[in-house]
């Protein structure tokens, strides 16, 4: 694999033959983008991607006539057969020469400190924040501020030109995935009788078993307009085709500014819209313009009349949040609070402040201020907006400032999204919150061995973000190139673009474990004849360097400008450990073309996997305790029956203790007893021995009986009608054996704290759990799963299939498991091939997981007992 590294060298040489070579590179720290980003719409103007989309299994194998062909740049691995002295010479030779294409390039502004977690993002500005937390990320969407023009100067914010919601979201607070921007008003809008989309307001509830998500917004300050879509990001749809809330609505003609909604779903699933403002002459003190209205069942009508607010010195910007069963309404003060105000209140123009209530509908009563006006921060003064919101037990206020604008030299009313931690009192007290440049404690750290989407960031420098999986704003499916909806879209997967010598991403706590990845993939597509260069350092700009990765020649036919391709180079240095992780870029001189970066991931180690549970693991050792069985009954109010399950108990089980769930699923015909009841499965065994000797975590494991009917006369068998029960398990298994289990025992209940596992038609229902409910389960284990997960036929049956080939997979956003595992034995007679063809469908979908086979094992308990070994010794 040397003459590829050595090939795109020469290329690079030659790309810079007119300039002098690498000591002229020219300075890209000034390019003339990086200030114009941020107002830029490059987020949703890109092309559609044809074939694969980035990240996917068959980005490294497309080659230019798209037949498995490897991307040129892609460094040697084990498999390349490199080996001796000469090679690693020759390798540090071409990494000496990658390095001096660096050695005189000047890093691209950033707008925010490098150890700075505010603003949330540079590469486009962002206003009014809502945060919504869904499947253990939050989604912020903002109001889609843009520099408007006279003539080549930046004029001031007239917010008239605004269509667009722009939408980030996260999983540490730190670290922010770019989803681009959802076309929601105007012509080329989902809602294409508003004019505007300011404000918005996200809110998800599950209606008739799915998950639904509903964005509220300002057309202006006329009314507000409601989309819908099935996932966080959309393709957002307008359900009414009107206003939800217009000057018709009851109680709403007299209220100047039907805008700035907030949206609070209970946990009854009654919701509530707040919303309104502007301040009547003579009435500064008490404008009554602010309102709340009970929304139907389906999220997108009004159930009553909206009712009237009594907020002092209301200006504009509703926000809600309920703690300890009391609601918050929360709010901007105008900007004519006058002294009676301030002694009465303790509040000045434009600051937040909040009122009380027992009652989501009111009567509020004030109690504090809690958010001064951002100007104080950065002496630019503007109007306020916020909401506050709860993640991970932690609490926070997102609010904007004019802090983007003033790094970049303009102030025209630009506003940018910053957020703040604070501590709740358990009154629901929460006192000034101080804003801050620093911002927020990272909540998590990112693996580095899953794809990781590219416009994933916590500082970046001269980039832009593009859409490249679009969708039609009328729901339509994906966009064809050249649609109108191609170039403005809807929120999707984005890559970075507009790359330039000297630009960088800066992916914050980043843990590589305790052993060095070996190699880096980075997913690219690029204009042909552009080359591209990828420096890879931790821990700064001027850290250590991990390695380069080149961004080759080898695909230069069109499909180079259309599909993404993996590239793959050793690293010359280990990183152990938790570090930060940076992406410095060069591109070659030029300019027509760029490149576009759609995802990256670190390659470690070949992992040594142990095949066969080791005959001492499963083996009763003398004198250790082995943990106990007791049988349970519980309500199901899914199937309306009680139901059993048996409980493993741990040795020594301490009611004190809290202990990770293990819920272990049967096979067809199976019961509550049929795992634990073949002393071959020797699960007491596994579980007590690893547990003893350190290699696996003490847990509580649940054996439940998996065939959720209604009908207590039903038997399973092998016609859909006689299958259906096992697949109704999911909802049973949520909605009433979980709650059982953490309410009766010293449990943890964070999903890395509970896992399933399951055999045969346990483990085709364990892969439909774990893909549905990540957020419940950080460890999924299939052994020897049954047909039907996917439609299939087999010897018995035809199976219509739990789900579709392509639906194999996580929801786009979700929180992935920590482990994925599935395995088969090699002489499996009843399920044969179909665990494979599992693995297969996984690995097109690009759905990290473990796959293995157990040699010499059928569908017996020498399956099982491998299966649970190797799940349990990777959950620590």
């Amino acid at each position: 694999m040397k003459w590829k590294k050595w090939g795109l060298l020469l290329t690079l040489c030659a790309a810079l033959a007119g300039c002098g070579g690498p000591a002229g590179t020219t300075d890209a720290g000034t390019g003339e983008n990086r200030e114009q980003a941020p107002g830029s719409v490059g987020a949703v103007e890109g092309t559609e991607q044809q074939g694969t989309s980035p990240g996917s299994p068959e980005e490294g194998t497309q080659g230019s006539s798209g037949e498995g062909q490897q991307a040129a740049g892609q460094g040697s691995s084990a498999a390349d057969g490199i080996a001796g002295a000469e090679d690693q010479e020759e390798e540090g030779d071409m990494n000496r020469e990658y390095a001096a294409y660096f050695q005189d390039i000047k890093p691209a502004e950033t707008y925010k400190g490098l150890e700075d977690a505010n603003p949330l993002m540079t590469q486009r500005f962002g206003a009014d924040p809502y945060a919504m937390e869904y499947n253990g990320r939050v989604y912020f969407y903002m109001t889609a501020d843009a520099f408007e023009y006279e003539g080549e100067e930046v004029k001031e914010n007239s917010y008239s030109k605004i269509h667009r919601i722009n939408v980030i979201s996260t999983a540490d607070m730190v670290n922010f995935t770019d989803h681009g921007s959802i076309e929601a008003a105007g012509s080329q809008g989902a809602a294409k009788w508003a004019n505007n989309s300011w404000a918005p307001a996200a809110a998800w509830k599950n209606i008739d078993g799915q998950d639904k998500f509903f964005l509220y917004f300002a057309d202006g300050g006329g009314g507000i307009g409601v989309l819908t879509a099935d996932s966080p990001t959309g393709p957002f749809t307008d359900p009414i085709g009107h206003g939800l809330v217009t000057r018709q609505t009851p109680t709403c003609a007299e209220v100047l500014w039907l805008f700035d909604p907030a949206v609070l779903v209970d946990e009854d699933g009654r919701a509530y819209l707040y919303f309104g403002g502007g301040v009547p002459e003579d009435k500064v003190s008490a404008p009554g313009t602010a309102r709340v209205v009970e929304l139907g069942e389906d999220m997108i009508s009004l159930k009553g009349d909206p009712k009237p607010i009594d907020v002092p010195y209301l200006f504009e910007d509703s926000g809600i949040h309920k703690y300890n069963d009391k609601y918050y309404y929360t709010y901007c003060t105008n900007w004519q609070v006058d002294a009676e105000g301030t002694a009465a209140f303790g509040f000045h123009n434009a600051e937040i402040a909040s009122l009380e209530s027992d009652s989501p509908m009111g009567p509020f009563t004030f109690k504090e201020v809690i958010l001064e006006n951002p100007g104080k921060l950065n002496g630019l003064y503007g109007n306020n907006h916020h909401c506050v919101f709860r993640f991970q037990d932690n609490w926070y206020i997102a609010y904007h400032a004019r802090t983007l604008e003033k790094k970049m030299g303009v102030q025209k009313g630009y506003r940018c999204t910053h957020v703040d931690s604070f501590s709740m009192g358990e009154d629901g007290t929460i006192g000034k919150i101080r804003m801050t440049l620093k911002g927020r404690e990272q909540l998590g750290y990112v693996d580095p061995y899953r794809e990781v989407n590219a416009a994933t960031m916590a500082v970046q420098g001269g980039l832009d973000t593009v859409v490249v999986d679009i969708f039609r704003p009328d729901g339509q499916g994906a966009a064809a190139e050249g649609d109108a909806a191609a170039e403005t879209g809807g929120a999707g997967v984005t890559a970075l673009t507009s790359i330039d010598s000297g630009d960088f991403v800066k992916v914050q706590g980043v843990d590589f474990g305790e052993n060095s990845p070996k190699a880096i993939q980075i997913s690219a597509r690029r204009t042909a004849g552009k080359e591209g260069l990828v420096q890879v350092r931790i821990d700064g700009l001027q850290g250590q360097i991990l390695g380069y990765l080149p961004l080759g020649s080898l695909q230069e036919k069109e499909a180079a400008e259309e599909n993404f391709v993996t590239y793959e180079a050793e690293l010359e240095s280990q990183a152990v450990g938790v570090h930060d992780l940076y992406f410095l870029f060069y591109s070659s001189p030029g300019e027509d073309g760029s490149y576009e970066i759609g995802s990256w991931r670190f390659i470690k180690e070949k992992e040594e996997l142990q095949t066969k549970c080791p005959e001492e693991a499963a083996r009763s050792v003398a004198g250790r305790e082995y943990g106990s069985l007791e049988h349970i009954t519980y309500h199901s109010e899914t199937t309306g029956l009680d139901r059993g399950a048996n409980v493993l108990l741990p040795a020594g089980y301490d009611p004190e203790k809290q202990y990770g769930v293990l819920y272990f699923q049967h096979g067809i015909f199976g019961d509550e007893y049929s795992m634990t009841g073949d002393a071959n499965n020797a699960i007491p065994q596994i579980l007590g021995n690893l547990s003893a000797e350190g290699l696996a975590r003490e847990v509580i494991a649940v054996f439940p009986n998996m065939y959720a009917t209604s009908d207590p006369n039903q038997k399973p068998g092998f016609s859909n009608e006689e299958v259906a029960p096992y697949d109704n398990f999911i909802n049973e298994l949520t909605a009433d054996l979980i709650p059982y289990i953490e309410s009766h025992y010293s449990v943890l209940t964070d999903r890395e704290d509970r896992g399933i596992i399951g055999f045969s038609m346990g483990g085709r229902e364990t892969l439909y759990i774990g893909v549905n409910r990540p957020d419940l389960f950080g460890y999924i284990g299939a052994i020897a799963p049954a047909p039907g997960l996917t439609p299939a036929k087999d010897w018995a049956m035809s199976h219509p299939g739990q789900l579709q080939e392509e639906e194999l997979r996580f929801q786009e956003g979700a929180q992935l498991p920590e482990l994925l595992m599935v395995c088969c034995g090699t002489k499996d007679g009843v399920v044969g091939k179909f665990p494979e063809s599992y693995h297969q469908i996984l690995e097109k979908n690009g759905v990290e997981h473990l796959w293995y086979e157990v040699p010499g094992a059928d569908h017996d308990s020498q399956a099982i007992r491998s299966g649970l070994y190797n799940f349990m010794i990777r959950w620590k």
